[in-house]
């Protein structure tokens, strides 16, 4: 989630670590996909994408670590974590989609290692995610009428390219037919959000020049 600035609340036999992702984190690996591709009207041009509002993406977690005695020191005995990311589009007109993730880890046994712990492979320096389009750029000698990644954690699909140019065409001609339809049924919400532009532009990036 980038650099993020942590809450800590520590007490005698409890320490709690919270954070909310995108109201205390900075460098945040992500990007947004929209219609429009710029800044909220609200944002904090110190940091343009530090969002205080939960309407759009939302994420927090907190972990509560349980500490106890063990010969006159202390120790972690328990951890318990809870992390949600919520969705909520559209304000209160829109649907809410909620991922909650709970982990606990409770201390079974402390003893002595044998010294047969090793270690081997990559040596990472950081956590950081990397994308995996992060060598597609403008400066660098590529052939730019290749296929290009819509999402940037690898390829995006292996549709063929004469199917992938049929979906195109059926996206344009939902788009253009919506364009001539006015109303906020529900129906045509949905249509809405199955046509919009940032459809047409998934489908057309992996496509080809040719």
């Amino acid at each position: 989630m980038g650099t993020c600035q942590m809450s800590y609340t520590v007490t005698d036999e409890m320490l709690i670590k919270s954070v909310a992702h995108l109201k205390d984190c900075t460098d945040k690996p992500y990007r947004n996909l929209d219609d429009v591709r710029g800044w909220r009207c609200d944002a904090d041009w110190s940091n343009p994408r530090k969002v205080e509002n939960p309407e759009g993406l939302y994420s927090q977690s907190n972990t509560v670590y349980r500490v106890g005695m063990n010969g006159g020191q202390k120790r972690i005995e328990r951890m318990d974590t809870h992390g949600v990311l919520v969705a909520q589009f559209f304000m209160s007109d829109g649907g809410s989609y909620m991922a909650t993730t709970n982990i606990t880890s409770i201390l079974s046994n402390q003893r002595s290692s044998s010294g047969d712990i090793s270690v081997s492979g990559e040596t990472l320096n950081t956590l950081a995610y990397e994308f995996a389009d992060q060598a597609l750029r403008w400066d660098v000698d590529r052939d730019l009428k290749a296929r290009e990644p819509w999402f940037g954690f690898g390829e995006w699909s292996e549709v063929s390219q004469s199917e992938m140019k049929s979906k195109l065409v059926q996206a344009m001609e939902a788009r253009i037919h919506a364009q001539h339809a006015h109303d906020n049924s529900d129906a045509h919400v949905q249509m809405e959000h199955r046509t919009g532009p940032e459809i047409i532009s998934m489908l057309m990036a992996p496509m080809s020049y040719e």
